[in-house]
């Protein structure tokens, strides 16, 4: 009896190993898919991280007016030619609010490519 449920244990470990070596394969084949086709251009640009300095109105990309506030043709031009893959939400060296994280973040999606 003992044998029948480690025979069983063991089949049961067998069979969910090879089932998640599968969904890892699947998952590691559409990546390589996508990623196939992609441009140079859109490889580089997921692979840029930016704070929000970078698209937002202020003297430079290194200080931002307060309150803050998104240079939308700035924004435009890093997520529609450059394919930024993502923003940190920091500003002046500091994190903004949620309710102007969620802002821009909503104005970024707006924009069509995130």
């Amino acid at each position: 009896m003992k044998n029948n449920i480690y025979i069983c244990l063991l089949l049961l470990t067998l069979t969910y190993q090879v089932r998640g070596q599968n969904n890892k394969l699947d998952f590691i084949a559409r990546a390589n898919n996508l990623i196939a086709q992609m441009t140079i251009e859109e490889k580089v640009g997921q692979m840029t991280q930016l704070t929000l300095d970078v698209i937002s109105k202020g003297g430079n990309q290194y200080f931002s007016d307060e309150p803050f506030a998104l240079d939308d043709s700035l924004a435009r031009e890093a997520v529609v030619k450059y394919k930024i893959g993502s923003v940190l939400n920091v500003s002046n060296n500091r994190a903004r609010t949620t309710a102007v994280w969620y802002e821009t973040i909503s104005k970024l999606q707006g924009i069509g490519y995130f």
